[in-house]
């Protein structure tokens, strides 16, 4: 009994671990769409997007465009947006 305890608990450790890593640093690419029932993938892969934000992959920035069609994003290059990089 002991055993399983330490087993349920060691899991539930690892799962809370697990969910605030995946958060750290999304909330700048969160944009407000948490009510849009959109699945994006947690791979790091950033896209700069139109509107000067880094976004952490393609998928992220098809998420905001579905969400908010009257915002449209597209990328403009691979990675990181250098800082000084404004709307296009």
């Amino acid at each position: 009994m002991m055993k399983l305890r330490a087993f349920l608990f060691a899991t539930a450790l690892f799962c809370v671990i697990v969910n605030i890593n995946a958060q750290i640093g999304t909330d700048e690419y969160e944009d407000d769409i948490d009510d849009c029932p959109c699945v994006a993938s947690l791979n790091w892969d950033p896209k700069c997007g139109s509107d000067g934000k880094t976004y952490p992959n393609q998928r992220s920035i098809e998420c905001h465009n579905e969400c908010k069609r009257d915002d449209y994003i597209t990328v403009v290059y691979d990675g990181e947006c250098k800082e000084g990089d404004y709307s296009y």
